[in-house]
């Protein structure tokens, strides 16, 4: 596949640095067709074999990790081997523009925040196997304010984006980025299949000063299993069980993520949700997650 590239044509910038963060599917992508930018890379996973069908690695990059692999095409890149939450995010402070190309709704939101905070322009995407959504995200209209009783569609089970709608996303992530780096920072949303069609929202106030803090776990509804899923912000090693929990049926994975099935009550799944990750989950032993 040919990727055309987004070159500099700056007029009036103080930085310039756009920080791509998650290196898997979309963010490898996104980080070739900036690769005449100054770039920060983050992720903390390794190429695996079954990634070379759907992301920018070669065979020669398997075992390696992300980041350091796309270091061999883009050299000039700034690069952190590691998984961005609370504790790190500052990792972000000279970033003009960050690219959130992670797949959990944790990460995204604490991305959010530290934008919000920062005066910083979030370029965000997901997506299920079919459709997705991209958008530029401001200090006024930010992701939890688009976002607010939504849930998103993603991917539970790991299964790869289609390379059509992959390649618009990151074309369209690419492009919004370089806009900031031109001084149009202007929000923006567009839902993605096999064209990008803008959504016109309404002005919304006071609720991106007004964020809470992300609780340990995120409901979302999972596109293979059919269901609503809880998952906590890091995976956690457990059981894998099936149970009744209030009249549903609910199954646990090793990750620690719960599919609760034959409800879309989303009050519901979170209720079963806090008292399994109370009781048993978060008292176990970490294992490590994905932003790619």
């Amino acid at each position: 596949m040919e990727y055309t590239e987004y070159t500099r044509t700056h007029t009036r910038i103080k930085k310039h640095m756009i920080a791509i963060i998650g290196c898997g599917t979309l963010g490898s992508k996104v980080a070739h067709l900036l690769k005449q930018e100054e770039l920060l890379l983050i992720d903390h996973d390794v190429v695996h074999e079954e990634n070379l069908a759907y992301q920018q690695f070669s065979r020669k990059d398997v075992g390696t990790q992300k980041v350091y692999a796309l270091l061999r095409v883009i050299p000039h890149a700034r690069t952190h081997n590691t998984f961005l939450d609370e504790i790190n995010i500052e990792l972000l402070r000279n970033a003009s523009v960050v690219v959130d190309c992670t797949d959990n709704l944790y990460t995204r939101l604490v991305l959010d925040r530290y934008c919000v905070q920062n005066g910083i322009s979030l370029v965000h995407a997901a997506a299920g196997t079919k459709r997705g959504i991209v958008g530029r995200f401001t200090q006024k209209k930010c992701l939890r304010s688009v976002y607010k009783n939504k849930i998103s569609v993603e991917n539970c089970r790991g299964r790869e984006i289609e390379h059509e709608l992959a390649n618009l996303l990151a074309q369209t992530q690419a492009s919004l980025a370089t806009e900031v780096l031109q001084g149009k920072e202007e929000f923006y949303l567009a839902l993605v299949d096999k064209t990008v069609t803008p959504i016109t929202l309404a002005e919304q106030k006071g609720t991106c000063e007004e964020q809470e803090t992300p609780k340990p776990y995120y409901v979302t509804w999972c596109e293979q299993e059919g269901c609503l899923s809880a998952k906590p912000k890091k995976n956690y090693l457990t059981t894998q069980r099936e149970e009744i929990i209030q009249q549903q049926r609910v199954r646990i994975q090793p990750n620690g993520e719960i599919y609760v099935y034959d409800t879309e009550d989303i009050d519901v799944v979170e209720d079963i949700a806090r008292r399994i990750y109370e009781k048993e989950i978060l008292g176990s032993t970490p294992s490590t997650n994905s932003t790619s």
